[in-house]
Parts: structure tokens; sequence; C-alpha cells
């Protein structure tokens, strides 16, 4: 029986990880009509090689090490699936929050319980705190 919630367990050491194509931006999401017309925000792009056991903690700690606000002690990550529909129009499936130094109910949740697809996309919403703020 495949539960839902069941997480199968993965050898890392003897099962190839996999890329994801992660699109970032900060206090907004990245618009799918732009994804539509082939503009994708590349400059606002990573790519992390992976499994489908990583949880959504798991990917905001790599983040955290390329993108420096999403470093902030009051970073918010939304995350979404961006994938194809039937008519290849791409779509976004909102799958989770995660606060950077906060534990909360998404941090556990894998790709793999998510039901991730090799070769969609994952969009990040990285919400902070007014960004014109003098740190003095």
């Amino acid at each position: 029986m495949n539960d839902k919630n069941s997480v199968q367990e993965i050898n890392r050491e003897k099962i190839c990880p996999f890329l994801i194509r992660l699109f970032y931006k900060e206090n907004e999401i990245n618009l799918l009509e732009e994804m539509n017309s082939g503009r994708f925000p590349t400059i606002r792009e990573l790519h992390i090689y992976t499994w489908m056991d990583a949880s959504l903690r798991e990917l905001t700690m790599l983040i955290r090490d390329s993108v420096d606000f999403a470093k902030r002690k009051d970073a918010i990550l939304n995350f979404s699936f961006i994938f194809p529909d039937s008519k290849g129009k791409y779509q976004r499936k909102e799958i989770g929050n995660i606060h950077m130094y906060k534990k909360g109910q998404d941090d556990n949740k894998t790709l793999q319980q998510l039901r991730f697809t090799i070769g969609d996309y994952i969009d990040i919403c990285i919400k902070t705190s007014n960004n014109n703020q003098n740190n003095n």
C-alpha cells in the first residue's frame, strides 16, 4: 500500500541525484506569463542537485548558501512547483512555507511526498521585511 505521507528511503551513496532549476525573487513571485512566453528569470536561478527524499528545509539551507537576502533572520521562503499542464502552459502549485530560523510544519515535507516530477521547476518567493531599512 502506498501511503501519501510515507517516504521511500533513498541511498544517496548509490542513487544519482537529479538537477532542479529553482527560480527565486524577493517579496514577489515569478510570473507564469513570463515563463509561458519563454522568458525564464535566469538571473535569479539556482541549479541544485538533490534526491526525491530532500525536504523543504534541506532545500532552504542550500538556497541560503547562495542568496544573500535569504540569510536574513526574518526571511520566509514560499515554495511552489512550476509545471506544464496538458496544453503545455505552466501552472503553479504552492507546496509550503519555511521560516529561515524557526521550525515549522512544512520543514520535513519531501519532494517525494509533495509529488515533485523530475523536470518541473521550483519557484520561491523569499519574503523579507522592508528592504529599504537602514542597518545603522
